[in-house]
C-alpha cells in the first residue's frame, strides 16, 4: 500500500521516542541546532585549549517501536507495532562513519585541536577495551536509558541497532550507558595523550507513536501513527585526563531534531503493524545531515 511520503512526515506530533508534548524542530540542510534546546549536565571546560581526540562516535538506529494500548479488554484501544524495512546494516555502519566524518568536521573548524584518532588506538587503556567481544550491529532493546529519551512509558517497547564509526569497538558489553561505563577507559586513554577524550552518541528514530484524544465513549485513549526521520537525541560527552575515571563535561539536546525527511518508499500495513519500507540513499543522507546539524550546534558551544 502506498502511501505519499510527505504526508507521513508531517504527522509528527508529541512523541513516545522523545518527551511527552515534544515535537522535532524543524531543519534545513545546512543549519545548526538552535542553543535554545542544547543543555549542559556536570559543567566543565569545553573550550579547546588543549588537544582532544575523539575515538567514538555512537549512532543507535531505531529498528522497532512499540507500544501497549490502553484500557483492557474490549475497552482496549490496543495498540501500535512499527518496524524498518529497506535498511541493511552495511549501510547503517556506513552513517556512523560518515556520522564521524561529520562531527570531527564540525568540531575542527570551530577550534578544537583534534588529534587524530589512531593515537587513541594506541594506548594500553585502547587496547584492554578492544579485547572484549563487539556485539555491535545486533538488533537489542533500547539501551540509551540514561538519556530519558528511550520511551515515555514502561510499557513501550523499542529495538535499535548500535554502531560505531569506523567499526571501532563498543566498551564493555557493547552498550554504551549514558557514557558513565565507558569513563574509566576514556579517561585513562585522555591521560595517556594528555588530551580530552570526546564521546558522542546519537538516535535516529523512523517512527512516532501518540495518544490521540479520550474518547468520551470508552474512556481509553485512541493511538495515533506517524513517520519521520528523526535525530530524537544526541549527547556530547567531554571526559578530562584522569587515571581514575571522571565525570564529564555534558551537551545534550533536549528536543528531537528533523529534516521533513522524505525518506519512506512505502508502507505497508496489517491490522496495528505498519512495515516502514525506506528509500535508502535518501535515509542516508538525511540521517547524516540531521547528525551534522547537531553537531554543528554542540560544536558552536564549545569552540573557540
Amino acid at each position: 500500500m502506498k502511501f505519499a511520503p510527505i504526508v507521513l512526515a508531517v504527522i509528527c506530533v508529541a512523541t513516545l521516542t522523545a518527551r511527552a508534548g515534544d515535537k522535532p524542530v524543524e531543519l534545513t540542510p545546512g543549519e545548526a541546532i538552535p542553543a535554545k534546546i542544547v543543555s549542559t549536565d556536570h559543567l566543565g571546560v569545553f573550550k579547546a585549549d588543549r588537544p582532544a581526540v575523539l575515538p567514538m562516535v555512537v549512532v543507535s538506529f531505531q529498528t522497532q517501536a512499540t507500544e501497549k494500548g490502553s484500557g483492557s479488554g474490549v475497552f482496549s484501544s490496543g495498540g501500535l507495532q512499527y518496524t524498518l524495512d529497506g535498511i541493511s546494516g552495511s549501510l547503517m555502519q556506513k552513517i556512523a562513519d560518515e556520522a564521524q566524518e561529520a562531527v570531527e568536521a564540525e568540531l575542527k573548524a570551530a577550534g578544537w585541536n583534534l588529534l587524530p584518532v589512531e593515537k587513541a588506538a594506541e594506548t594500553d587503556a585502547y587496547k584492554s577495551w578492544t579485547q572484549n567481544p563487539d556485539p555491535s550491529g545486533d538488533e537489542v532493546k533500547r539501551q540509551f536509558f540514561s538519556a530519558g529519551k528511550g520511551t515515555n512509558s514502561l510499557s513501550s517497547k523499542e529495538m535499535e541497532r548500535v554502531f560505531v564509526g569506523e567499526r571501532r569497538p563498543l566498551i564493555g558489553n557493547g552498550v554504551v550507558l549514558g557514557g558513565w561505563a565507558a569513563a574509566p577507559a576514556l579517561c585513562k586513554i585522555g591521560q595517556a595523550l594528555g588530551a580530552r577524550v570526546i564521546l558522542v552518541r546519537v538516535i535516529v528514530n523512523f517512527a512516532n507513536i501518540t495518544t490521540g484524544k479520550r474518547s468520551i465513549f470508552t474512556g481509553h485513549q485512541e493511538w495515533q501513527s506517524g513517520a519521520t526521520l528523526e535525530v530524537s537525541f544526541a549527547e556530547m560527552d567531554v571526559y578530562p585526563p584522569d587515571l581514575n575515571g571522571a565525570t564529564p563535561a555534558r551537551l545534550k539536546t533536549d528536543t528531537p531534531v528533523t529534516l521533513r525527511s522524505a525518506f519512506i518508499k512505502d508502507v505497508q500495513k496489517s491490522g496495528s503493524h505498519y512495515t516502514i519500507v525506506a528509500e535508502p540513499n535518501r535515509y542516508e543522507k538525511d540521517s547524516v545531515e540531521a547528525i551534522r546539524c547537531v553537531a554543528r550546534g554542540f560544536a558552536a558551544k564549545t569552540g573557540k
